[in-house]
């Protein structure tokens, strides 16, 4: 449908966008299985303090420290 494509900057257009043409598609020569999507030791490691504190947050959810006076 390349006449769909052609009309919609002008529709865009008409409304008061500005458009500027910019290639979208985008495609690669690597390979994507499965295995892509386990962490590396080295993302782990990185991600260690955001677990931390989540773990710290669901630990004071189920266990709230008594009132102090």
């Amino acid at each position: 449908m390349p006449g769909i494509c052609q009309e919609q900057p002008k529709a865009f257009e008409q409304v008061g966008f500005k458009v500027t043409p910019a290639a979208t598609a985008f495609t690669t020569r690597q390979r994507i299985d499965v295995l892509a999507f386990i962490p590396t030791a080295g993302a782990l490691q990185q991600s260690e303090l955001f677990m931390h504190e989540m773990i710290g947050m669901w630990w004071d959810r189920l266990f709230p420290a008594p009132d102090q006076i």
